[in-house]
């Protein structure tokens, strides 16, 4: 068997090398689109542990802890290195600075190491970043007096800022004498683990050792997310409870996928195998179609099922043995090459993440710099792709197999494969153009061949179509989240980095920037705290806030209260905007309309309602034209306690407001309110004009200022004028998004000429089974286009006619990929608005790339023809209407 299908090999040998080179491209795609992402999430690690720090686990440090941690014994857990960190519970009350000890080993792991200077190792020495030194108005010169809360230190050392630092949170670093002498220390021992273990064995392991409650450790979650931080659920749990639980659902499911299996990845990269399977099976099919008669001998001889599946196997087998090592070298040399010069597209490190915000992380710009690491094979990907389509050689040779024992054997004799030999014979019942009556033989009468040929075709545009659709969407998205994130929406913001809502940033300081020359826009934004009031009626997600209540009630002791008429009353933040920045709110609209005039005149607000992980925002009844309470504490004394009051209700004061419309987002908070690092919006927000807030609450100061500058100026000059501005300023801190924002823009650039790239490829594999099913078809009809050419149909006449009919299958190709592309429309805005958290998912596909489409397919469908077309006008009549 194996001698025979290697003689079928070469003797088919234009058609095998169809299949070849169909089965080369497809496992290149597959082989190099797996190293690209296996590479990718290699990256996403390394880069984790430079923004989180390359630890995994942080433990109260006691007397007895080193010890055990160190000891040798195999206990479930290894640690390969720990630091010690010593933070002196109290921060210093005016510049709200951490003053902390760390040893050599902790600064390694968290990224801090000492960039110019020495580390503390006095009483009156301190080292900080130039990042902290920036936005207490000092210097980064080495000797340079810094005093914090009356105390004077030199500054010994200039750190490497921390990545993802609490930017509200300014650490300096003072030497071990000093922390050991102050009261209220909290030490904490950092471990880095064995990364070839799951790593929640080991911290269960720990626990044990230690006698650890949960809410002891510290986890580092962003770097053992790579690392098996969480224990794995089977699939067939998630499966029960998505749809045998109540709160289960499909988009449950899909999460679940996205989140637990890879969807992203493991989707694509299944779509590419089954897509390799129709190519494979459809081209291979053409192939056989060719041997009927020889198989029928075959059979009569004796050859049964099996031998038969033996061989069709065996013919794709040599092939594969074949294409998959050149496929696999080709992909992973491409892979290599794209990854060298597109490595960004690879790495999950983009400023904004769908579904996230990024809330004042301290190195932006820092952030926007990361690169990819090296590139990566993923031999574990090629050998489960191998076995994969050993597999499925095995189903498609089965399949085959089916259809040829089909027929009799007397049939396969003859060379047809249906129950009675149907009369090649042209017949026309009418007066019918020769166009129609051929159309009517040659095109349609094999239905599952024009199928094949009408779906490979469409194939690539329907891929093409939906790239540009997600892609669209995509970029618009992350406009939006860039706009929405706290602060990222402008280039610039100065804000101020204290609880006490008395202290504001003046008109002078917004007039002083005004000044300046480069800058485009100041948005201004006011901030108070307060209550939303909400019917039980209306209200939905009671069990979220009891969630939040218990999870965070150490930091603003609860979320929500029960009012004494059984409402529910929750910690809402108040905000104040310019009507230049209400104006930028009009894309987050979910319902109503905001006009900043008729909110001033009739007192109306903005609600910025809360949205689900599956992209619901349903948990309230309030419609636009409703009302909504909000109280107000009735004194901020401006201190941390203000975030946690719940008096008696004589303690609030009650306002009522029309709701004008109702937004996804928030465009720019104050990030001392009711927020959570890293978090989306986790509360309601009130948003009204900011002659509004001086109204209803008397509140004139901002306290966040939004830049926008110009577009050609130059950001370094900016940034430091604006910095000159605000040094002095107390508890004011400055941003600068610049380089996030254009890093940002870059990635997605990267992003739509990969996607792109992939649509192209798909193209290319179709052309290949295209062209060699066409070139089938119009060969086999040899015998009948021989009899049009001797009744005289002229060579001009018949390419016209043939042309006619490659043009026919571009039409109809077309109609399949719009009808395709439909289906694939609304599962890809299913999945990016409930399962990828999309902020906008409804941007259609321009209607002229559409058309392009369209025209393209037809001018494939007419090349597709060409050179069956001229191959047979190449040949001599006599022998074409000889033919049988």
């Amino acid at each position: 068997m194996f001698k025979l299908a290697r003689r079928y090999i070469v003797f088919y040998k234009n058609q095998s090398f169809a299949i070849l080179i169909s089965m080369i491209l497809s496992i290149a795609l597959m082989a190099g689109i797996s190293s690209l992402v296996y590479s990718g999430e290699l990256s996403d690690l390394e880069n984790s542990k430079e923004i989180n720090g390359d630890w995994n686990y942080a433990i109260p440090l006691k007397d007895n802890t080193i010890d055990k941690i160190t000891n040798k014994q195999d206990k479930g857990y290894e640690v390969e290195k720990y630091g010690i960190c010593k933070t002196i519970d109290e921060a210093v009350s005016d510049k709200n600075i951490a003053l902390l000890y760390g040893d050599k080993t902790y600064l390694e792991m968290t990224t801090q190491s000492v960039l110019e200077g020495e580390y503390p190792t006095k009483a009156n020495e301190i080292a900080m970043s130039k990042f902290v030194l920036d936005n207490i108005g000092y210097d980064d010169v080495l000797g340079t007096k810094i005093s914090l809360d009356g105390k004077d230190y030199v500054l010994s050392g200039v750190l490497k800022s921390e990545w993802a630092a609490d930017s509200n949170i300014l650490n300096a670093f003072i030497s071990e004498e000093e922390v050991n002498i102050k009261k209220g220390i909290s030490s904490f021992v950092y471990l880095k683990l064995d990364e070839s273990k799951k790593m929640y064995k080991q911290c269960q392991a720990l626990k044990e050792d230690l006698e650890l409650d949960s809410e002891a450790i510290q986890e580092n979650d962003n770097v053992n997310y790579y690392l098996g931080g969480e224990s794995p659920q089977s699939f067939i749990d998630h499966l029960k409870f998505a749809f045998t639980n109540p709160e289960g659902n499909f988009t449950y499911l899909m999460l679940v996928l996205r989140d637990e299996f890879g969807l992203t990845v493991n989707g694509v990269i299944l779509g590419l195998g089954l897509f390799s399977i129709f190519i494979i099976y459809s081209v291979f099919s053409v192939n056989i179609s060719k041997r009927i008669t020889q198989y029928g001998i075959l059979k009569v001889l004796g050859i049964g099922k099996f031998k038969q599946f033996s061989l069709v196997l065996f013919e794709l087998w040599s092939l594969l043995l074949i294409a998959f090592p050149i496929g696999a070298i080709l992909g992973n040399l491409v892979a290599k090459l794209m990854y060298s010069n597109f490595n960004t597209v690879f790495i999950n490190r983009d400023v904004v993440n769908s579904g996230t915000h990024t809330n004042e992380t301290q190195s932006f710009l820092a952030a926007a710099e990361l690169k990819a690491g090296n590139f990566h094979i993923s031999y574990t990907a090629i050998v489960f792709e191998a076995a994969f389509l050993v597999v499925a050689m095995c189903f498609i040779a089965w399949k085959i197999k089916c259809q040829t024992q089909k027929s009799v054997s007397i049939q396969l004799l003859k060379g047809g494969n249906n129950k009675k030999r149907k009369n090649r014979t042209i017949y026309s019942k009418g007066k019918l153009s020769l166009f129609n009556v051929l159309i009517e033989k040659f095109m349609l009468e094999r239905k599952r061949t024009f199928l094949g040929i009408l779906v490979s075709l469409s194939l690539g545009g329907v891929i093409f179509l939906c790239s540009n659709f997600v892609l669209t969407n995509a970029q618009t998205s992350n406009q939006m989240q860039l706009a929405s994130d706290d602060g990222l929406g402008s280039d610039y913001k100065i804000y101020e980095n204290n609880i006490d809502l008395n202290k504001t940033l003046g008109e002078d300081v917004e007039n002083n920037l005004e000044k300046i020359d480069g800058i485009k826009n100041i948005y201004p934004v006011k901030s108070y705290i307060g209550e939303v009031v909400i019917e039980q009626d209306n209200f939905f997600w009671k069990e979220y806030y009891e969630y939040l209540n218990e999870a965070y009630k150490d930091v603003y002791n609860r979320y929500m209260r029960n009012t004494t008429n059984g409402d529910y009353a929750i910690k809402s933040n108040i905000l104040g905007y310019s009507d230049e920045l209400l104006g930028k709110m009009e894309p987050y609209i979910l319902e109503g309309s905001i006009d900043p005039d008729q909110m001033r005149r009739n007192n109306e607000v903005v609600l910025v309602t809360l949205e689900d992980a599956q992209g619901n925002h349903n948990s309230i009844d309030k419609k636009v034209g409703d009302t909504i309470k909000v109280k107000t504490p009735n004194k901020v004394s401006g201190s941390s306690e203000d975030l946690k009051q719940l008096g008696s209700e004589s303690d609030f004061s009650e306002k009522e407001y029309t709701i004008s419309a109702i937004v996804s987002r928030t465009m720019v908070r104050d990030s001392r309110l009711y927020t959570l690092e890293d978090q989306p919006d986790i509360t309601y927000s009130v948003i009204m004009t900011n002659e509004q807030m001086k109204q209803n609450y008397n509140i004139e100061g901002y306290r966040v200022l939004t830049v926008e500058k110009e577009k050609n100026t130059d950001t370094e000059l900016v940034a430091n004028e604006i910095k000159k501005q605000t040094q002095a300023l107390d508890d004011c801190l400055f941003q600068d998004y610049t380089g996030a924002i254009e890093r940002q823009n870059e990635y997605l650039f990267q992003k739509t000429l990969f996607f792109y790239g992939i649509a192209f490829v798909f193209l290319i594999i179709s052309l290949f089974h295209i062209a060699n099913t066409m070139n089938h078809l119009i060969l086999s009809r040899r015998h009948e286009y021989g009899i049009l050419r001797a009744m005289g149909i002229t060579n001009k006449n018949f390419r016209k006619l043939m042309l006619g009919q490659g043009a026919l299958y571009g039409i109809f190709s077309s109609i399949v990929m719009i009808l395709l592309y439909i289906i694939g429309n609304k599962t890809m805005e299913y999945l990016m608005g409930h399962v990828y958290g999309f902020l906008v998912s409804n941007i259609q596909v321009n209607v002229w790339l559409i058309i392009t489409t369209v025209a393209v397919n037809i001018c494939i469908g007419i090349f597709a023809v060409l050179i069956p077309i001229q191959s047979i006008l190449k040949e001599d009549i006599i022998r074409q209407v000889n033919l049988t």
